[in-house]
């Protein structure tokens, strides 16, 4: 498969949702594909922020995607970040494999980045939350 030239909104939320995330858009029920809608919005504008301009068309594709990636594993990660492990009709989700997992991806797609040169320093953004219940 050739790559994109160019992407319009919705080919790059596809682009994140189909070759990025994979089956944790399944997971998370990030099923959509519109870039004016949740859970897009928000990695699509940061992408686009990262990049340092205002729309796709002005966006170089490779760094476009770098960014993308590291903008969508940052909204996962703050996605699950709060979000408890449970179990339920003799099935176990751990939300915890799933926030580890995000930080590494997260980690990937920053390495990624700074050796394509497209990001010389990391983006100062922490995701941690140390929550205890007692029941």
């Amino acid at each position: 498969m050739p790559s994109p030239t160019g992407y319009s909104e919705s080919s790059f939320v596809e682009y994140l949702r189909d070759e990025v995330l994979l089956a944790t858009a399944d997971v998370l029920g990030w099923t959509g594909s519109s870039a004016l809608t949740k859970p897009w919005r928000g990695p699509v504008r940061r992408a686009l922020r990262l990049c340092g301009v205002a729309d796709m068309t002005s966006a170089d594709v490779g760094k476009l995607e770098a960014m993308g990636r590291i903008a969508v594993w940052e909204a996962v990660s703050a996605e699950v970040m709060t979000a408890i492990n449970y179990e339920a009709d003799e099935a176990r989700y751990d939300r915890e494999a799933l926030f580890a997992h995000a930080q590494k991806q997260l980690a990937d797609a920053r390495t990624e980045a700074r050796k394509a040169g497209y990001l010389s320093r990391d983006p100062i953004i922490s995701y941690h939350a140390d929550i205890q219940a007692v029941y």
